[in-house]
């Protein structure tokens, strides 16, 4: 069995960077035929606006998937609004191409026909996942049957699954790099969190740290 080469990050720094397979000497026609090509799977959108950010950063076709039927539907009306007070087709590239698909990841492989078409197998050049896997280590078996289907999704050369956890470094990154069944590198960095403090919790604080 040929392994499946990919690439995994918590935090990547180069999240929308080409396949790393293209060799520098590749024409520009080459090159803007793979961007035109590019597709994104966005893991527990629900009403998250980033596949929107995704196409406006030349990905070519976005597909949006939750559990909730409700967050699908508003976000794909809203999209549809935003698209006709642009006058401009859903599939121009004024607006790119998105896709909304229900689908829950706690069921290994996905148990719905529907969801065949949206998610072929080594598709996707990019999996963003914005804390879904947070949620799904919190339920029962959700965070296998969320990697399985990321690993899956993404494209045997170039795939990028790229994770943002609020779990520390130490619990996530042992999971996604000893996965078993798995074949990809996995890099990391940590992003400190930007808080505004309460102006009468400063001098607590403050003095705390002293």
């Amino acid at each position: 069995k040929i392994p499946r080469m990919k690439e995994i990050a918590v935090i990547k720094s180069n999240l929308f960077a080409n396949n790393k397979d293209r060799s520098d000497d590749d024409d520009e026609e080459g090159k803007d035929a793979a961007n035109a090509s590019r597709r994104a799977l966005h893991i527990g959108c629900g009403t998250s606006t980033l596949g929107e950010c995704l196409t406006r950063l030349g990905y070519a076709e976005v597909v949006n998937a939750d559990v909730d039927m409700e967050a699908l539907a508003a976000m794909e009306n809203r999209w549809h609004q935003r698209c006709a007070d642009k006058d401009t087709a859903e599939n121009d590239s004024g607006c790119g191409i998105m896709k909304w698909q229900h689908f829950d990841f706690s069921k290994i492989g996905g148990d719905d026909a529907s969801c065949s078409a949206a998610f072929e197998s080594g598709s996707f050049d990019l999996v963003v996942d914005k804390s879904t896997l947070d949620c799904a280590l919190c339920a029962d078996d959700g965070a296998a049957g969320l990697i399985v289907s990321a690993y899956n999704a993404l494209k045997c050369a170039g795939g990028i699954y790229f994770v943002v956890s609020f779990h520390h470094v130490d619990f996530v990154l042992p999971l996604l790099r000893d996965c078993p069944g798995a074949d990809w590198s996995v890099e990391h960095t940590v992003v400190e969190r930007k808080v505004d403090i309460p102006e009468h919790l400063v001098g607590r604080i403050a003095a705390s740290t002293c």
